[in-house]
C-alpha cells in the first residue's frame, strides 16, 4: 500500500486497488486485522478517516480508504477474497 501512497504506483491517478487473498476463508477476521493495522499506521499511510465498508460482490468483501498523497487525495479500494484450496 505504501507504494500507492508514496506515488510509486498509480502516480497521478485518484484511485488504487488492492486484493487480499484470505487463506483460511475467514473474511471477518481478516477485515478486522487489516483495518486495525491500517488504523494503527494512520500517519505513515496518510489515512484520512476510518476504513468504510463497500457493498460485497458475491463472496468478495470490499472496503474503501482515503489517503493523503503529495498534496492530493488517493482512494484505495480493497477486496478480500476467500481462498479455498483444492481438495
Amino acid at each position: 500500500m505504501m507504494r500507492f501512497v508514496e506515488g510509486d504506483y498509480a502516480s497521478g491517478m485518484p484511485v488504487g486497488c488492492m486484493l487480499g487473498y484470505v487463506m483460511d476463508g475467514d473474511l471477518g477476521w481478516a477485515y478486522a486485522r487489516v483495518t486495525a493495522t491500517m488504523t494503527s499506521q494512520t500517519p505513515t499511510l496518510g489515512l484520512e478517516g476510518q476504513p468504510s465498508r463497500a457493498p460485497s460482490v458475491g463472496f468478495i468483501q470490499r472496503f474503501v480508504t482515503q489517503h493523503k498523497r503529495n498534496g492530493s487525495s488517493l482512494e484505495m479500494r480493497h477486496a478480500l477474497l476467500p481462498f479455498f484450496p483444492a481438495p
